[in-house]
């Protein structure tokens, strides 16, 4: 439409209006009466034509956009078919794919679709036909110009949630759904690690399941969960995990007399690589003194540099009573004040007035005297019996550690100051390594050591934001610190190459520090800074987990169908064309005219 300044809008008004009058009065003052009235209406069309040539009216007219299909893997040809006839296109114009994907010869190849769409601002619509797009790409997407098509059900493993890393004796739990057309025969789902079954459940033929597997090396690995049907392998996917080795903790313990408990314990602990020194009472004045994993030093009295050496304190209720005021005075300064750990172990239903925090702790005698109760933690290797010489009743701000059957805490912990004290009322532990349950033994004593254990100093943390990278879409890297980085982060790639990644500091958490990566490879990868260890995280191959990424984005388009109904429906304003206008006019003004003539 064309523009005019104000003023000239309001004199060619004028004008119009002006001329309007005087065609009025002409014909209203002729002699002759016959087509008065329709000259008078006349005259006004022609005004009015002439009015609209210069200031067109616009109305509102529904928009038909281009189109564009933007095939995503795993879309189906009889789909891409059954669009293009309904959207009368001949060929697709745009392939969402890399380049070992399947792709139509006619057709391009976009890797960015974000960066595509700023490019193409026509056509105006996306159709998505596929899995669709990773989360992180759809952040940079104008999803209003997306038209979602939900993929078919999905099959196989549709849910898998694991810990990427665990330190070595701690249980690997593997949980998840199978899905599977109904009729079919049962369906076995198999852990495999170092090409052996270590676990499976049975389904029947579809559901959740659950597997546990113990890792026996420290190190980064890859393990596989199958869906078997029959001696048939109907599906596969890859579990990595990277195994940490055991953190190395300095161990202090004190005891009155030999005992089997403490012996056993030495032991097991070095055999962990745990640096152990054990004090042990031989006479009134006379105590022996052994040091495994570490240099000898002066053991006799604790004094509070003595304690800065360790990380927990173990000793029970009778030979705590027996420490002399100054030493209890030393072990409860260095737990409020130096961090160290403390794991008393009751003998008996009496606790000791020098145990720290001890109003958190109620003892009463154990109901059932000398029998021995099944024991329950998170992750228990295998069922485990004990006499607990008394009951536990924690205070509600106490964190309960292990249980027995009824809900009687075994175990419990506190925090004093800026340590923990643990209380454990479980007795003759020793006996489940004569049993041969060396792995629920270690787990046992890994509950306590742990919830204990002096608090490691902060460091910056690395985490995968991204569930199931994969090659060729963008992998999300968060970086906890507060210190000033000084050097750009590295990635190291499964070639051994290295490629820079940039950081961005969050603006509501300055702490936070977020990096984007495109992998071009599958396999191990590491981020790591100066100074810092290595963070490890796995690249999956293409068409690894196709399930959850199927299943996610059929949620997301459950969630945003209400996109395609207001793109339909949209309207925008357009100006009526001239030649309306132009007749109108000229129908007026040829009546007057002609009317003159007859």
């Amino acid at each position: 439409m064309m523009t005019f300044p104000t003023g000239f809008a309001l004199l060619f008004l004028l004008g119009c209006l002006l001329l309007a009058a005087f065609l009025t009065a002409a014909a209203w003052q002729r002699t002759s009466r016959r087509w008065r009235l329709l000259r008078v209406l006349a005259g006004w069309a022609a005004v009015a034509g002439l009015w609209w040539l210069v200031y067109p009216p616009s109305r509102l007219v529904e928009q038909k956009p281009g189109a564009a299909i933007l095939l995503t893997p795993g879309y189906r040809l009889d789909s891409l078919r059954a669009l293009q006839r309904r959207l009368h296109m001949a060929r697709t114009p745009a392939l969402f794919s890399d380049s070992r994907s399947t792709a139509l010869a006619d057709t391009p190849i976009v890797h960015n679709v974000a960066a595509w769409l700023q490019q193409h601002p026509a056509p105006a619509r996306l159709h998505v036909l596929g899995l669709g797009l990773p989360a992180e790409e759809l952040m940079d997407v104008e999803t209003s110009r997306l038209q979602l098509y939900a993929p078919p059900a999905a099959s196989g493993f549709t849910a898998a949630q694991w810990e990427p890393r665990r330190e070595l004796g701690q249980i690997l739990h593997v949980s998840g759904r199978f899905a599977a057309p109904a009729g079919q025969p049962a369906t076995w789902v198999v852990l495999h690690a170092a090409g052996t079954p270590r676990d499976s459940v049975r389904l029947a033929p579809a559901g959740t399941f659950q597997l546990r597997y113990v890792p026996k090396a420290a190190g980064a690995a890859v393990y596989t969960v199958q869906a078997r049907i029959g001696r048939r392998v109907v599906a596969s996917e890859p579990v990595p995990l990277e195994v940490l080795p055991t953190r190395p903790l300095r161990v202090l313990l004190l005891t009155s007399s030999p005992s089997f408990e403490f012996r056993f314990l030495k032991n097991q602990l070095a055999a962990r690589q745990h640096a152990v020194a054990a004090r042990t009472g031989i006479s009134r004045q006379i105590a022996q003194t052994d040091f495994l994993n570490q240099p000898p030093h002066k053991l006799s009295s604790l004094t509070p540099p003595v304690l800065r050496r360790y990380d927990v304190v173990i000793v029970d209720g009778s030979s705590l009573t027996s420490l002399p005021a100054t030493e209890q005075q030393a072990l409860r300064r260095a737990t409020q004040q130096d961090g160290v750990g403390l794991v008393v172990l009751a003998d008996n239903a009496v606790l000791p007035a020098a145990v720290p925090a001890r109003a958190g702790f109620g003892l009463t005698p154990a109901s059932t005297g000398k029998t021995e109760q099944p024991l329950q933690w998170p992750d228990r290797v295998q069922p485990l019996r004990a006499v607990l010489a008394a009951r536990l009743r924690p205070a509600a701000s106490t964190q309960v550690l292990i249980t027995a059957s009824r809900q009687q805490v075994v175990a419990a912990s506190q925090r004093f100051g800026t340590g923990q004290v643990v209380v454990a009322t479980a007795t003759d532990t020793y006996r489940w390594l004569l049993q041969g349950a060396q792995s629920s033994y270690d787990a046992y004593w890994s509950r306590l050591l742990t919830a204990a254990a002096r608090p490691q100093p902060a460091t910056a943390r690395w985490q995968l934001l991204t569930d199931f990278p994969r090659p060729h879409t963008p992998v999300t890297l968060r970086l906890t610190t507060t210190a000033a980085l000084k050097n750009t982060p590295m990635i190291t790639l499964p070639d051994g190459s290295s490629t820079a990644l940039p950081l961005q500091q969050d603006a509501a958490l300055p702490e936070w520090q977020i990096g984007r990566f495109w992998p071009a490879q599958s396999g191990w990868h590491e981020a790591q800074m100066p100074g810092q260890p290595a963070h490890r995280f796995y690249v999956y191959p293409p068409d690894a987990w196709q399930g959850p990424v199927q299943l996610a984005w059929q949620q997301y388009v459950a969630a945003h169908s209400n996109w395609a109904a207001a793109g339909l429906a949209a309207k925008k304003p357009e100006d009526w064309p001239l030649g309306w206008f132009l007749g109108l006019f000229l129908l007026g003004a040829g009546f007057l005219w002609l009317e003159e003539k007859l």
